[in-house]
């Protein structure tokens, strides 16, 4: 099930992250000078050096407190190894694919819902419009979206001496 959400997927949305840069968002003009001024710091001051500005971009910009830039995020550890635009669309697909993931274990193990309700409920998290369109037009912090599953999952895993947070209301 997870790979033909997957492939269709990647066949409806991956043309809006194309390798050749054409229908790309706009908001990623923002976010790849980013990664590429994370990546030029870690090749000269190292991988656990905090980059607090950035003197690349406009003389010198605050970096590392700007909410947009997620220096410590999946994209920016994949800019090490591959483009920005090969970061970003593996980041996208591996959030799609956790989110998928963490919403048929949270809805299977924590509300005990039968494999069909589940799949069913992590196809319908999946084909969220929230993530999907918001990677597309650029919004590369929001990937962290996908995870909200897995919290709600460690959030409500059941302890022996207390009922679970949603049982609790």
């Amino acid at each position: 099930m997870l790979a033909l959400c997957l492939l269709c997927y990647a066949w409806i949305f991956g043309r809006f992250l194309p390798l050749d840069g054409e229908n790309l968002g706009h908001d990623y003009a923002l976010h790849f000078p980013n990664l590429l001024a994370g990546y030029y710091w870690n090749i000269e001051n190292g991988l656990f050096s905090i980059p607090w500005f950035t003197p690349s971009q406009c003389g010198g910009l605050p970096f590392y407190g700007d909410l947009n830039v997620g220096y410590h995020a999946l994209p920016q550890l994949l800019t090490n190894w591959l483009s920005p635009l090969l970061a970003t669309q593996a980041t996208f697909y591996i959030f799609a694919i956790l989110g998928f993931l963490g919403t048929y274990v949270f809805l299977r193990r924590t509300l005990t819902l039968s494999v069909f309700a589940a799949l069913v409920g992590a196809v319908l998290y999946f084909w969220n419009g929230f993530y999907a369109y918001r990677m597309v037009i650029g919004h590369l912090v929001d990937h962290g979206f996908m995870l909200f599953p897995w919290i709600f999952y460690f959030l409500n895993k059941n302890n022996p001496d207390e009922t679970r947070l949603w049982q609790r209301v």
